[in-house]
């Protein structure tokens, strides 16, 4: 115990344990059990008797309100989940089925028209080959000249 005192002493150099805290400390204490002993008293009581229904108190404001949860999952579906779905529902049919899906379908129908073309230049004609080596010669050396031309 002295050294906790000293430690606070030495932090807190004004504070001053006293016999007074601890007093106050059980004093607590003792509430805190009559009152946890109250309520099991009092659960006890009631639910030995069996539970009866009171139409009185079902009609009570703060009955309906704790019965309904504070409302809390009213109020959840209506400004959370309620918005949320027709966000969602909107994004689904407009966004993503008319942009991201037509983008991927559109490169995939592209990148096949572009297989089905090239496939036709495949004959297995050895000077048929050379000529479109001379055409990607070509259009390599345009392109060569127009980046020169554009950096300088």
């Amino acid at each position: 115990m002295e050294s906790f005192e000293h430690f606070i002493t030495t932090l807190l150099p004004e504070y001053h344990m006293s016999e007074h805290t601890h007093h106050i400390a059980w004093f607590l204490g003792l509430i805190v059990l009559i009152f946890a002993v109250g309520g099991i008293v009092l659960a006890y009581k009631k639910y030995y008797r069996g539970l009866k229904r009171d139409e009185e108190l079902e009609n009570t404001w703060y009955y309906k309100m704790l019965a309904n949860q504070y409302y809390i999952p009213n109020i959840y579906e209506e400004f959370i989940s309620k918005p949320y779905a027709m966000l969602s529902d909107m994004m689904w049919n407009k966004v993503d089925m008319k942009i991201v899906d037509a983008t991927v379908d559109g490169i995939a129908k592209f990148l096949y028209k572009t297989g089905d073309g090239s496939r036709k230049m495949q004959t297995g004609n050895l000077s048929n080959y050379l000529n479109w080596m001379a055409v990607g010669a070509v259009l390599l050396l345009v392109f060569a000249a127009i980046s020169a031309a554009m950096l300088g």
